[in-house]
């Protein structure tokens, strides 16, 4: 197993916080959001529309639910 040293980097998806890792969560989501919303501008065949659009969809619902964790754990920081 590799050591950490203190003030070094984490390894990609290795984070400290549960806070720190909503906030990539959050950050990733809004790029496959923007990714979807615009390869949808593209000529698409009907089929890959209505998967971008499913999939659209859906990051948008885990877009909002990771925006919400992320309050609440501020929120609780800030009264911890």
């Amino acid at each position: 197993m590799k050591q950490f040293r203190e003030g070094g980097e984490l390894p990609f998806g290795v984070y400290t916080t549960r806070l720190a890792a909503l906030k990539f969560a959050k950050v990733s989501l809004q790029e496959e959001v923007q990714y979807c919303e615009a390869e949808l501008k593209k000529a698409q065949t009907e089929e890959d529309t209505q998967e971008l659009q499913e999939e659209l969809a859906e990051n948008q619902r885990l877009l909002k639910a990771a925006g919400a964790m992320v309050k609440r754990e501020q929120n609780k920081k800030k009264r911890g």
